[in-house]
């Protein structure tokens, strides 16, 4: 659904404005180097599968705010995908970026 209305945006994944990653180990510095690029640049970037990545999801959310706070292109989007947390006092996006 992200990546149908992406294209009606005119971001596709053909033309580089549109990234799909899914996250695990070893997408760490290429999600975040995708993060600067599509905020500087009004690229669309979906993050799945962030629940893989608990420890690394409270850095990656300062990392968020700098790219918003630097000069952000207003067609930037991001999208983050998550399974939900085992038990219900458990949490794996931290409540800023939800």
């Amino acid at each position: 659904m992200v990546e149908r209305m992406g294209k009606e945006c005119g971001k596709t994944a053909a033309d580089r404005t549109f990234t799909n990653i899914s996250m695990g180990q070893g997408q760490e510095k290429i999600a975040e180097d995708c993060l600067v690029d599509s905020a500087k640049n009004g690229k669309w970037i979906m993050l799945q599968n962030v629940h893989l990545m608990t420890s690394w999801m409270m850095g990656f959310e300062r990392k968020i705010e700098v790219a918003m706070d630097s000069d952000c292109h207003p067609e930037f989007r991001i999208f983050i995908t998550s399974e939900p947390p085992p038990l219900p006092h458990q949490s794996i996006i931290p409540e800023a970026i939800l």
